[in-house]
């Protein structure tokens, strides 16, 4: 899973399934794609970094259903 750090607000965010654009609280920096391909969508490249971490097959289906049943309990959060 790619993450995107905004250095500008410092959200953390990521699209949990195609189609899922998520937007950082600055409006800066999106990226949308879920697992299926990543685009991002940023002001300044120096003001983000992005992150790769490996996610194990359940969590995506969790991160899947979050977004496909609307729920929205995943998608952005603050870095602390």
């Amino acid at each position: 899973m790619t993450l995107l750090h905004c250095l500008l607000c410092n959200d953390i965010i990521f699209s949990r399934a195609t189609h899922d654009m998520q937007t950082c609280t600055c409006g800066s920096h999106s990226i949308d794609g879920g697992f299926q391909y990543i685009r991002a969508s940023f002001n300044n490249p120096k003001e983000f970094k992005m992150i790769t971490l490996p996610v194990p097959d359940a969590i995506k289906q969790d991160l899947y259903n979050d977004w496909n049943k609307q729920l929205n309990k995943y998608g952005k959060g603050k870095y602390d």
